[in-house]
């Protein structure tokens, strides 16, 4: 019988010691699973922090993350925003330095356009004359949301100088962009290239 209750015991402690451990055990893991979340959170707030970007001109740009081909058709669109900028906002001082940006955003295509500029005396006039071009671009469409993206482009470009005043040209492009290498560089932001520019307007705006 001694023996029978001191087994009844030993059950008993043995019970007491599970339970215990199954406790500490669930403590644990609570603590582990709180401590992981807290140290992702953390994480994610870092990451979140960090997640910006610079225009050409050093200005910071938030950035909202997002599928890189949700995207690029936006992308597209700011790319030839981008070109338009460098060919059309420009002046003597500044057109050289643009020119030698707009060719690394595409191929021959913008150095083509460089080219009939030339020939018709545009950049001798813009030293000569010290002539300011500003861009307007009126509309910005995106008409093939798939690569090769296809940007129509609708734009006015307003030139004064030492002997004209507010001179404007409306103008409408279709501009062909494909995916680039797979490297945004500041040189290229968006890693985009324009392939192919053809003209579908060109109309000289009377006063």
């Amino acid at each position: 019988m001694q023996k029978f209750f001191k087994s009844l015991v030993e059950v008993n402690v043995a019970i007491k010691f599970y339970k215990r451990l199954a406790m500490l055990c669930v403590v644990a893991l609570v603590v582990v699973c709180i401590a992981v979340l807290t140290v992702n959170q953390t994480s994610v707030e870092k990451e979140r922090r960090s997640i910006y970007t610079l225009d050409v001109d050093g200005d910071l740009l938030p950035m909202v993350r997002s599928t890189v081909m949700e995207k690029r058709p936006i992308e597209a669109a700011a790319h030839v925003r981008l070109l338009l900028t460098y060919l059309f906002d420009i002046d003597k001082l500044t057109y050289k330095d643009k020119l030698k940006r707009a060719y690394d955003l595409g191929n021959k295509s913008i150095y083509a356009i460089y080219v009939e500029q030339e020939q018709s005396g545009w950049y001798v006039d813009v030293e000569q004359y010290n002539a300011h071009s500003a861009l307007v671009i009126r509309d910005l469409r995106v008409v093939n949301p798939t690569p090769p993206y296809v940007v129509n482009a609708a734009f006015s470009v307003i030139i004064n100088s030492d002997i004209t005043k507010n001179k404007r040209y409306d103008l409408e492009w279709d501009i062909t962009v494909e995916n680039g290498a797979g490297e945004r560089l500041e040189k290229n932001p968006h890693d985009m290239v324009v392939v192919q520019i053809v003209k579908r307007k060109f109309d000289e705006v009377e006063k």
